[in-house]
């Protein structure tokens, strides 16, 4: 399919499907591990060139300044079963 058939293997490759299950714990935990609410955000934070978008289930949750580790976390927390 072209330039898009890369797009969709690294999708696939870095997420985890699930159905029916409660969003709540997982919006605490990436509030708890840094991200900033968009609600609660001024909207120069939601474009500041640092600033990534963190999204669950295709709503932004809000923004988090250190990416790399707010993933690195997430990652080790999975793997651990959590």
């Amino acid at each position: 399919e072209g330039e898009a058939c890369g797009l969709v293997k690294n999708l696939a490759l870095s997420t985890h499907v699930t159905t029916d299950d409660d969003e709540a714990p997982i919006k605490q935990l990436c509030f708890s591990l840094g991200v900033e609410d968009v609600h609660l955000s001024c909207p120069d934070s939601l474009y500041a060139g640092e600033a990534c978008h963190v999204f669950l289930n295709g709503i932004i949750l809000g923004v988090h300044k250190r990416p790399e580790m707010l993933i690195c976390t997430l990652r080790q927390l999975r793997r651990r079963g959590y």
